[in-house]
């Protein structure tokens, strides 16, 4: 799709890719827009640790602290906290709607799901992710 004045100013949100891949004819970094800019966002958020990013040590949901407890229904409930209030307070363009989280314990993982919406827009995003839970070393 080309990028004209018309449908850049549609454009709301606007974020670089993670690994910062160029264009092969624009030779421009290529770009993540509105939902897709918002999910990858909170994608890095439920990815990061505290302590892995510099001057921010709590950033993050610190999901990894949950590596060895029985995921119940408790524990579950925990982590959806815990996801709730990183989302709000690091990604202030989405609205949290609902969060399910479901154990998946033959890969030592858990199942989220997200549904919210941006905040200049009705419409819901659905964001299902599946989160490993390794320890570092």
């Amino acid at each position: 799709m080309a990028i004209t004045p018309q449908t850049r100013s549609n454009e709301i949100y606007s974020d670089f890719q993670s690994n910062l891949t160029v264009h092969p004819i624009k030779k421009d970094l290529t770009r993540l827009v509105d939902e897709d800019a918002v999910k990858r966002s909170i994608k890095n958020i439920l990815l990061t640790n505290h302590y892995e990013r510099p001057f921010r040590p709590r950033f993050g949901t610190n999901l990894r602290k949950y590596l060895f407890e029985n995921i119940d229904p408790v524990v579950t409930k925990h982590i959806e906290n815990d996801i709730l209030t990183a989302i709000e307070n690091y990604e202030p363009r989405a609205n949290i709607v609902d969060i399910t989280v479901t154990s998946n314990p033959d890969n030592n993982a858990i199942n989220v799901s997200i549904i919210f919406s941006t905040i200049n827009s009705l419409q819901t995003v659905t964001l299902n992710t599946l989160i490993t839970l390794d320890r570092v070393r």
